[in-house]
């Protein structure tokens, strides 16, 4: 498992010493729910995630991965508990989840670019349909410490015909 797609749709900080809060997911993966996602199309997913220190000081997404996960009601369940929205969100870097039940052929659904220096991501080739995109901005505000600061976002994006739809984090 990549430990990237966990931290950004699990939410599990590598290093973090907090004991994970464990849900369990009610709804089965089925993956015909997924056929439409995996076409490509004609449209694409641009989108920044900024945070800002206590101090101000901004911090971004910068070389870590951007994940776009396809509607679907196990999605929409994995988000919800996540995120406690399933239209936008963010959850603290030191709330950790883990699902008891995750099926592991949902990450081979999800698209997945990587933020560029100033904390920028594209998702090319998308097809019509509901998206939810999601990264993490995350630091270590004190080098010894296991901990992380910043946190965990997600963005609802609908897409048709040719767009190109912008969005912001958080």
């Amino acid at each position: 498992m990549r430990i990237a797609l966990f931290l950004a749709f699990a939410l599990a900080i590598s290093g973090c010493v907090q004991q994970q809060q464990q849900v369990a997911l009610t709804t089965s993966f089925n993956p015909s729910e997924f056929e439409w996602a995996r076409k490509d199309g004609n449209n694409a997913i641009s989108g920044f995630a900024v945070l800002r220190t206590v101090g101000g000081e901004a911090r971004t997404c910068a070389g870590l991965p951007a994940y776009l996960g396809p509607d679907s009601a196990y999605t929409r369940e994995r988000i919800m508990k996540i995120y406690g929205s399933t239209e936008k969100g963010t959850r603290a870097a030191n709330d950790p989840l883990k699902f008891t039940n995750d099926d592991a052929s949902y990450r081979s659904i999800l698209r997945e670019t990587r933020c560029d220096g100033q904390g920028g991501f594209t998702f090319e080739k998308v097809p019509d349909g509901t998206w939810y995109v999601t990264t993490s901005v995350v630091w270590k505000a004190n080098p010894s410490s296991p901990l992380f600061e910043g946190g965990n976002m997600m963005r609802r994006v609908e897409v048709r015909g040719g767009q190109t739809a912008k969005v912001t984090l958080p």
